[in-house]
């Protein structure tokens, strides 16, 4: 599950290039396995396999559907405003696990970052 960023990587940047003609499928492999040799010899490389990319936005969205209407229209129209302080502390590390049972610590913003 987690390498399949990584496909996604090698067959994307294996797409990218010089706007010529389509190439032949053994053309298309050969550039394939010079992307991902080039990959795993990348100093980038180690945050996908042993950091943490979110592959979407973390933001919880409520749940609109038992609101009214008015509520999201406020939403939207940043009519709401904040009427207390937000904490200053540095939460503790999150802790994230893998179905593999694979972990990692990972740090957490303040509220009002």
């Amino acid at each position: 599950m987690r390498l399949l960023p990584v496909v996604l990587l090698v067959v994307l940047v294996t797409a990218c290039g010089p706007g010529r003609a389509p190439v032949t499928a053994e053309e298309f492999a050969g550039r394939a396995r010079e992307v991902a040799e080039h990959w795993r010899a990348s100093a980038e490389r180690e945050s996908w396999v042993s950091g943490f990319v979110p592959l979407q936005n973390l933001t919880l969205e409520p749940d609109w559907r038992h609101t009214p209407r008015w509520v999201g229209r406020s939403a939207i129209n940043s009519v709401w405003r904040l009427e207390t302080e937000l904490p200053a502390e540095v939460p503790a590390p999150a802790g994230l696990r893998w179905a593999d049972g694979g972990s990692l610590s990972v740090p957490v913003l303040t509220a009002e970052a």
